[in-house]
C-alpha cells in the first residue's frame, strides 16, 4: 500500500445544520403560531384566525425550504382544525364556514410555500455562484502575488470543498511517499484512496471512486502533472461514485488545477521546499 504522510490540516468549515434541524423547527413554528390563535381567540374572536397558521408556512419555506414548508402547512391544518373549529379536539368540522377556512387556510400556504420556497432556491443558488467565484478569485490572487507555494495548495483544497461542497484534497507526491499538501472539509484518506492516487500520478490519468480497480476508494482523483521531478493530483469526495457527480466537478477541479499548474511554473526553485 502506499504510504501517506499528512501536512498539518487547514482549519475545518463550521458544520452545516442537519435537514431534520428543519423539520422540528417548522412544528416549533406551527406551535408558537397556534399559542397566538389561542391568544388571538381570547382577545377578539375572528373567522380570520386560519390565516395564522400562514406565517409558519413562509417562515419554513424562506429559511428551510419546500419540505419543512409543506410540514407545517400540514400541520397548521390539522392544529386549526382541532383547536379552533367545532367540536374542538375532533377532525369533525360542523361548519360550513370553517370548511372554507381550513381550505383557504390550505390553499394559500401551498402557494405561499412554493413561492417562498423557490425564492430561496435562488437565493442560495446565488449565493453558492458567489462563493465559488470568491473561492476561485482568491486562488488566482495568491497565484498572481506569488504566495508560498504551501498557502497556494491549501487554498486550492479550500477552493475544491467551497465548489464541490465535498471534502477535498491536494496530494503531492515525494519518492516513494504521497504526502497531503492540503486539505479541507476533514478529508480522510484511506490506504485504497493513496493506492488510486498513486496510479492515477503515474498513468496522468482521472480515477473514478468506487470503479474497478479501486472499488474501495472514496475520493475522484483528478492529476495535474509531473513537474520537476514531483506529481500533484487534486481529490473530491465521492463515496458513492456517481458518476454525473463526478462529471459535474471536473470542469471546476480542471480550473482550479491550472491554477495550481500556473503556480508551480512561475516558481519551479520553490517545489522542494515544503515550508516555502
Amino acid at each position: 500500500m502506499a504510504k501517506i504522510v499528512r501536512m498539518p490540516p487547514i482549519p475545518k468549515p463550521g458544520r452545516r445544520v442537519a435537514p431534520a434541524a428543519g423539520y422540528a423547527a417548522a412544528l416549533a413554528l406551527v406551535a408558537a403560531a397556534a399559542l397566538a390563535g389561542f391568544i388571538v381567540e381570547h382577545l377578539e374572536p375572528t373567522s380570520s384566525i386560519a390565516l395564522v397558521f400562514v406565517l409558519p408556512v413562509l417562515a419554513a419555506a424562506l429559511s428551510f425550504g419546500w419540505g419543512p414548508a409543506l410540514l407545517a402547512a400540514l400541520a397548521g391544518a390539522l392544529a386549526f382544525d382541532l383547536f379552533f373549529t367545532e367540536p374542538k379536539g375532533s377532525l369533525t368540522i360542523a361548519s360550513p364556514a370553517d370548511v372554507w377556512a381550513l381550505s383557504l387556510l390550505l390553499v394559500v400556504a401551498a402557494i405561499a410555500s412554493t413561492v417562498a420556497a423557490e425564492s430561496r432556491r435562488r437565493r442560495l443558488a446565488a449565493q453558492l455562484a458567489a462563493d465559488r467565484a470568491e473561492a476561485l478569485n482568491g486562488l488566482a490572487r495568491l497565484v498572481i502575488e506569488g504566495a508560498p507555494r504551501r498557502r497556494i495548495l491549501q487554498a486550492a483544497a479550500e477552493a475544491l470543498f467551497r465548489i464541490c461542497g465535498a471534502p477535498a484534497v491536494v496530494l503531492l507526491e515525494r519518492a516513494d511517499r504521497l504526502e497531503v499538501a492540503a486539505m479541507a472539509g476533514g478529508a480522510e484518506l484511506s490506504a485504497f484512496d493513496g493506492e488510486a492516487a498513486r496510479w492515477t500520478l503515474a498513468h496522468r490519468r482521472a480515477t473514478r471512486a468506487q470503479a474497478f480497480p479501486f472499488d474501495a476508494a472514496e475520493f475522484d482523483l483528478w492529476p495535474i502533472g509531473r513537474r520537476f521531478g514531483q506529481g500533484l493530483a487534486l481529490g473530491v469526495r465521492n463515496p458513492s461514485g456517481e458518476g454525473r457527480l463526478r462529471d459535474e466537478r471536473a470542469p471546476h477541479v480542471q480550473l482550479v488545477g491550472a491554477y495550481v499548474a500556473a503556480a508551480l511554473a512561475q516558481a519551479p526553485a520553490a517545489v522542494g521546499s515544503a515550508g516555502s
